[in-house]
């Protein structure tokens, strides 16, 4: 019988499996930990080759092969763009929110708890603390 790689691959997969399942002495957590250290030595040993490579090319004075997202097939270099561009989207936004008529004494007397609002406290010296101004119909 002639098996094409990928059911050799297959069937390694399922004697490795049965292995750690059969074994009474085998946690279910060992199994998965292990698999994942193997899939994690695996990514890095590579990851370490890329940097190599990179090296290499450095040295020989050659162009770099810029890495991609596995998932996103998106280059570090662009990521790195997006995320200036939208940090500084976000700083913008954060300047415009900050725009105020308030003078420094103005926040400085509202985070002090200085600032009285004279409707507030005409209320309060007619009604007490039982006052509920009037809402607007849409609550």
């Amino acid at each position: 019988m002639n098996k094409t790689y990928d059911e050799q691959r297959r069937d390694r997969l399922a004697d490795i499996v049965a292995d750690y399942l059969s074994d009474d002495n085998i946690a279910a957590e060992k199994f998965c930990s292990e698999l994942t250290q193997e899939v994690r030595e695996w990514a890095n040993y590579h990851k370490d080759q890329f940097d190599k490579a990179n090296k290499i090319l450095e040295q020989i004075d050659s162009n770099k092969i810029e890495w991609c997202h596995p998932e996103s097939g998106i280059s570090k270099n662009k990521e790195r763009e997006y995320n200036l561009r939208e940090a500084e989207y976000y700083n913008k936004r954060a300047r415009l929110d900050a725009i105020s008529k308030a003078d420094n004494k103005d926040w400085v007397d509202f985070w002090e708890g200085k600032s009285a609002d004279n409707e507030f406290d005409a209320m309060l010296s007619q009604y007490g603390y039982e006052y509920t101004p009037n809402l607007p119909n849409r609550y």
